[in-house]
């Protein structure tokens, strides 16, 4: 009786301070009130508070929170009542959020004036996208949500874009002389490190989000795609030491954690370590086979390891698999150079003109980007 009452008080002390839900990577958050964490609060207070009228484009999740404060002088594009909005409509926004291409279009055509997103980690690539899109102008961001508006219609605006960042930059002076942040802000939540770190390198703050995923690694040490996170900020910002020291870390807490084995993968090729390259990639290949990205840098390290009918045969592979257009010209065009090394001009000749029918800038093993779609 003893013991299960004390185990009882531990985990209600672990529910009430939310640690048991950050130490499970949950979004949730105990007591009453609005999570801050899941919903976009602080995007949908700038857009009330700057009274910022317009055609709104938004997601699902901050769909279902902001009409509650919107209607009727704001309707939002879409919510979570499908059965309001109807499989039609919801179906449109999966597909126009699936291609970045066809969602740029999509705004366009729509008109809209207002974008108000929420962010997780995830959608970096869409929130990088729209962050940068010609004629929007980033205006607001924080742990959770982001906003963009029209170029050309913007006035003075409380609590936008410059506040934010100056906020964050004195969080980055109070760190180094305090020895870590230690606002009542951050100390409400830890997670908000991690959130903060993630969407600040998906908007292009570099250093910053370096910083943040630092922190977040100090005051979350059990979860692995944090120390992953930390190393994709590091390797980002060229900083190949740091990113080493976290996907090292990351793989230490999940040994299968295949994004931390492609990052070390990446940062021994471009140290010419190729033989320690292969290893992180064939372990990679074990834990999941048939992988395209694993497959284009496993075929980079065979072939600066000159064992070109390796790399042939891993590239062939890849054509074979390759969804994209432009994955698979890669894959021709570097098995044309794999056949070129190995003194068959011709064949060479044929794979790089089928490669060229498929894409005009087919990326050669020289690169060590990954071709997008």
């Amino acid at each position: 009786i003893i013991g299960l009452t004390l185990y009882l008080i531990i985990l209600i002390y672990k529910i009430t301070s939310n640690s048991y839900y950050i130490n499970n990577s949950s979004m949730k958050r105990f007591g009453l009130g609005v999570n801050n964490l899941f919903y976009p609060s602080g995007g949908v207070d700038f857009i009330l508070k700057n009274n910022i009228k317009g055609k709104i484009f938004n997601d699902v999740e901050t769909g279902s929170y902001a009409i509650y404060f919107f209607y009727p002088e704001r309707k939002v594009f879409i919510d979570g009542r499908l059965e309001v909005m109807g499989d039609k409509h919801f179906n449109l926004f999966i597909r126009v959020l699936s291609d970045l291409r066809k969602l740029k279009n999509f705004i366009l055509e729509e008109k809209f004036d207002v974008i108000l997103f929420r962010y997780e980690p995830g959608a970096e690539k869409v929130v990088s996208f729209l962050s940068h899109l010609k004629g929007w102008e980033l205006v607001y961001f924080d742990h959770s949500s982001f906003v963009l508006i029209k170029e050309g219609i913007r006035k003075d605006l409380s609590g936008s874009l410059e506040e934010r960042l100056k906020f964050l930059e004195e969080e980055v002076k109070a760190k180094a002389l305090a020895g870590g942040f230690s606002t009542t802000y951050f100390e409400q939540d830890p997670t908000r490190y991690f959130m903060y770190g993630k969407i600040l390198g998906s908007l292009g703050y570099n250093r910053l989000s370096c910083l943040y995923l630092t922190e977040a690694v100090k005051v979350n040490p059990g979860l692995f795609f944090i120390h992953r996170s930390a190393g994709d900020a590091y390797f980002t910002q060229g900083n190949m030491k740091a990113a080493e020291i976290f996907y090292t870390q990351a793989c230490q807490l999940n040994p299968e954690d295949i994004s931390s084995l492609l990052g070390l993968a990446r940062i021994a090729i471009r140290q010419s370590k190729y033989e320690t390259a292969l290893k992180y990639l064939k372990k990679s290949c074990r834990i999941k086979k048939n992988d395209a990205t694993i497959l284009f840098y496993k075929g980079i390290a065979e072939f600066y390891s000159n064992d070109f009918n390796a790399s042939f045969l891993t590239f062939k592979k890849l054509a074979e698999i390759a969804q994209s257009k432009k994955m698979r010209a890669t894959a021709y065009y570097n098995m044309g150079i794999c056949k070129n090394k190995l003194n068959d001009p011709k064949q060479a000749e044929k794979l790089i003109k089928k490669a060229f029918l498929l894409d005009k800038k087919p990326v050669s093993y020289t690169h060590l980007t990954l071709p997008t779609n």
